[in-house]
């Protein structure tokens, strides 16, 4: 690979979009509303890294985007987190071993078919 290209590197993303718990790998594109991609597009010039977003929902919503994704998940919602987590490591493992492709079929396919990781 070359090291100097965008789509060497990863970036992981919190998502509203996405319902607590998924996830879901994508190969570039804009910013979306994210501040955070926003900033890292700016900087780079483009969009053409890869985004592991990670899906935080938006059922608890109240007030502000900022104060809601700023907040701490309840308790009850740590078993659902902690599995996300452990299924982002595994999507990251796959995609530096194996690239972008193979790890979108692996893990964007269960979120098409409803399997949620928990």
């Amino acid at each position: 690979r070359n090291l100097d290209s965008l789509e060497t590197m990863l970036v992981l993303v919190d998502d509203i979009a996405l319902p607590l718990g998924r996830i879901r790998l994508r190969g570039g594109g804009g910013a979306g509303g994210h501040n955070g991609l926003k900033s890292i597009i700016e900087r780079c010039g483009a969009g053409e890294f890869h985004r592991l977003r990670l899906g935080i929902g938006e059922e608890r919503r109240a007030g502000e985007l900022a104060d809601y994704v700023l907040a701490k998940f309840h308790p009850d919602e740590f078993p659902v987190v902690n599995a996300m987590i452990e299924r982002a490591v595994e999507a990251v493992l796959c995609w530096i071993a194996e690239g972008l492709p193979a790890a979108m079929d692996r893990f964007n396919r269960d979120a098409a078919r409803g399997v949620r990781e928990e």
